[in-house]
């Protein structure tokens, strides 16, 4: 069942080592946005992973493709001990203005490799602050998480703790863990599971 691409636009303006994207005005060239409506035009998702800083820049992309649904991968990228201007809560909140937006919250390990439960709640807190249930749901990110102490199993259970730390109904915590990944991905072959 394909539904999509991600395209990795990471590009770290201070760290070489961090520049997935081979520039960092990519997401300005004419001829990215003609793969762009390519997506479109087909009605496949937009996954996209990139840092904090970018978010900006992906915030007027998403206002320019309001029909296109875009998955923001690992949370953007919340670098928290890095983040000193609050580019991550800011360029989070200029993409929940846009309604085609969703985020995956995963990727936990790749941006901290010492998180914790507290670090995972705020982050969680935060995005679905923003965003609402509706547009929120885990992910994995195995085989890269292994980097990470954690087990797969590990990863669902404490998304499920957290959200009943934060008051989430069981509802709630069944969209975010797995219908409304069916539903933003188009499985319905999977739907009968649900």
């Amino acid at each position: 069942n394909f539904s999509g691409i991600r395209q990795c636009l990471d590009f770290h303006p201070k760290h070489e080592n961090r520049r997935l994207a081979s520039r960092k005005d990519l997401m300005m060239d004419p001829q990215w946005h003609k793969g762009v409506q390519v997506l479109l035009k087909y009605g496949l998702i937009f996954e996209m992973q990139l840092y904090p800083m970018q978010l900006p820049a992906a915030a007027v992309v998403a206002a320019c493709y309001p029909d296109l649904t875009i998955v923001l991968n690992h949370c953007g990228f919340p670098m928290l001990n890095e983040d000193e201007e609050h580019e991550w809560k800011t360029g989070l909140e200029l993409m929940s203005k846009n309604r085609n937006v969703c985020v995956k919250l995963s990727g936990w390990a790749i941006v901290n490799q010492k998180f914790d439960i507290v670090y995972m709640k705020h982050v969680i807190r935060t995005i679905v602050g923003l965003f609402g249930v509706e547009r929120c749901m885990f992910a994995s990110d195995f085989p890269v998480d292994k980097i990470g102490p954690h087990s797969y199993d590990w990863y669902w259970d404490t998304y499920i703790h957290i959200c009943k730390e934060l008051k989430m109904t069981e509802p709630e915590i069944d969209k975010m863990i797995h219908l409304n990944a069916i539903r933003i991905y188009k499985l319905q072959s999977a739907s009968k599971y649900a």
